[in-house]
């Protein structure tokens, strides 16, 4: 994930379309790592698309949403955000984040 790559795609909406209406944010990889042996690059990785992607997203949308007077954010997060077992523990805990950041 790449905060430029994320703003060029929102600037690209403008340009072709002239508006940004809504924007759904869908990230999603799996993380294998368990707690004992997860390195400090799988949690960037992890955090930076599921969490970061979501962030970006929101920073580039909301200011062409506000100028415009309307738009849409839909944040898609997962059931492994409440429950366990349902995921790998970066994924949920990189869920709980994003469903707590769109509260």
């Amino acid at each position: 994930m790449e905060e430029a790559e994320i703003k060029a795609s929102a600037d690209q909406c403008i340009e072709r379309f002239g508006r940004l209406d809504m924007l759904f944010n869908n990230a999603g990889a799996g993380t294998l790592s368990s707690v004992e042996e997860v390195t400090q690059t799988e949690f960037r990785n992890a955090m930076d698309l599921l969490v970061g992607s979501v962030v970006f997203g929101m920073k580039h949308a909301t200011p062409i949403m506000k100028e415009q007077g309307f738009g849409r954010i839909i944040n898609n997060s997962s059931v492994a955000a409440i429950r366990t077992h349902m995921g790998g523990y970066l994924y949920s805990g990189a869920k709980a984040a994003v469903s707590q950041l769109t509260r």
